[in-house]
């Protein structure tokens, strides 16, 4: 079966060649980790390109954080990614005294072809 586009990051396959998105549910799953992942600048003549979820690395998780990153994943991914439906985003932090500084961010999305909902884990 021919693929849609290259999985990232590239490794051989003894079957294609190089390992390929064979589906359109791979190749947005893929496209979506990208955006959420891409510091803005980070992207060759698209400087536009990405959320950045990395430059809130040291910041202390409070509500207006938690807004920020949430309408800027928001605004990537409808321009970046019109295939993909964010139906919701959780965000938990770690209570715990050495590790007050972990936050996990599940994104909760449909592709419109497919009916189920799959989550993007950071």
């Amino acid at each position: 079966m021919p693929g849609i586009s290259p999985k990232l990051p590239l490794y051989k396959d003894t079957i294609d060649g190089y390992g390929l998105n064979k589906t359109l549910k791979q190749v947005l799953s893929q496209n979506l980790k990208h955006v959420v992942l891409t510091i803005p600048g980070e992207r060759v003549m698209n400087t536009d390109f990405g959320a950045g979820v990395a430059k809130y690395l040291f910041e202390n998780f409070t509500p207006d954080v938690e807004s920020k990153i949430r309408n800027d994943i928001t605004k990537q991914v409808e321009k970046y990614v019109p295939g993909v439906v964010i139906e919701d985003m959780e965000f938990m932090s770690s209570d715990e005294e050495l590790s007050n500084s972990l936050l996990s961010i599940k994104i909760f999305y449909t592709i419109p072809s497919e009916s189920e909902i799959q989550i993007l884990e950071l």
